[in-house]
């Protein structure tokens, strides 16, 4: 936990740092919520990799701490949450808050509690704000063979 003090600090005074790779690194409880806490804060990061580490809460704590963090970053593009031991409810929160988020292209949320039909729901809602999202930023074209 100590270390994840120290890595919150270092990311709160990152002006340059891109990619940030914290897979498999035994994060859970209290250095999980630093690490987070520092992601909130740091406006940089465009690609997040937090797979194999154990958020997982009776509480969905971690879950909406991620789905805000999503909504809210303004440059991050790409997260890897495979694997992190989210429930159901928090792995789609995660997806719901992805489609909400102005800059947010690909999420890997694989071998988290969710069943088949919940991805292909999510799938679709995925696919609905996209096209809809293409559909309403389409510009106008302008016909010049009009007299």
């Amino acid at each position: 936990m100590n270390c994840s003090r120290h890595l919150n600090k270092f990311l709160l005074h990152q002006e340059h740092l891109k990619e940030l790779n914290l897979q498999n690194c035994k994060l859970y409880n209290q250095s999980a919520r630093y690490i987070i806490d520092a992601l909130n804060r740091n406006c940089t990061i465009r690609h997040l990799y937090l797979a194999q580490n154990d958020f997982g809460s009776t509480i969905f704590e971690f879950g909406i701490k991620l789905g805000a963090m999503m909504t809210r970053h303004p440059t991050l593009l790409h997260a890897n949450f495979s694997q992190c031991n989210l429930t159901r409810q928090e792995t789609m929160f995660i997806v719901i808050c992805m489609s909400t988020s102005k800059s947010f292209l690909s999420l890997h949320i694989s071998k988290n509690e969710l069943p088949y039909y919940e991805r292909i729901f999510l799938r679709t809602i995925i696919a609905a704000k996209v096209v809809f999202n293409a559909k309403n930023f389409e510009k106008p074209t302008l016909n010049k063979d009009r007299n």
